[in-house]
């Protein structure tokens, strides 16, 4: 049981899946709205959020500022549900557009001033290559936000011991992000019920640091 609530962290689907997705809403909410101000939204900003769940993200974000581009990219069919009747609004008026997909078979020619990943990097299995694609996804200036528990606070929850959750070190994640040319990789804490959260931003090109 506690394998297959896992997986629905992952990729939510069906009743316990929708009451997962309630229960990572509010667990995430907090964090969007510290997350608004590390964007640093600025008016025509092209941002990406992959992993975008019930919406709730791009939703503040937007109406933060009207002026945004907002696109979003999740592998749950019900989220992308979920996500599209909760923005509905937004969507007709072109400022949010959502997509359903795998990040890993993603592909654009658009370039983002910012993007962002809150509480998905525990799926991603090969982290240099997906930080490599999302770097080219990047503008020259552009910044990727994360937000990360790290291993050792995942460990202490039992539906978090599958292969449906791959735990990184924060020095792990921040390696990875060197390797493939991310310059200065900033972290910030972040307080949850969690003793220790974080939120990493890391930099194309030479931006300069948060």
């Amino acid at each position: 049981m506690l394998k297959f609530i896992g997986k629905q962290f992952r990729q939510p689907s069906g009743i316990l899946g929708r009451i997962i997705s309630t229960i990572m809403e509010k667990a995430n909410s907090s964090i969007y709205n510290e997350v608004i101000n590390i964007l640093n939204l600025k008016d025509k900003d092209k941002i990406l959020e992959i992993g975008y769940g019930s919406g709730q993200g791009i939703n503040k974000i937007v109406k933060r500022n009207k002026n945004v581009k907002l696109h979003g990219l999740d592998f749950s069919k019900l989220m992308y549900e979920k996500a599209t009747r909760k923005n509905s609004r937004h969507i007709q008026n072109n400022q949010i557009e959502l997509f359903y997909g795998d990040v890993t078979e993603c592909n654009t020619n658009i370039l983002y001033d910012k993007i962002l990943a809150i509480n998905v990097v525990y799926f991603w299995k090969h982290l240099e290559d997906i930080f490599n694609k999302l770097y080219q996804f990047l503008s020259e200036s552009g910044e990727l936000i994360l937000f990360v528990v790290p291993a050792s606070e995942l460990n202490k929850f039992k539906y978090t011991n599958n292969e449906a959750f791959i735990k990184y070190d924060i020095d792990e994640i921040i390696e990875n992000l060197r390797i493939v040319g991310y310059q200065h990789i900033k972290t910030k804490k972040h307080k949850t019920k969690f003793e220790e959260d974080f939120f990493i931003i890391a930099h194309k090109g030479k931006s300069q640091s948060v």
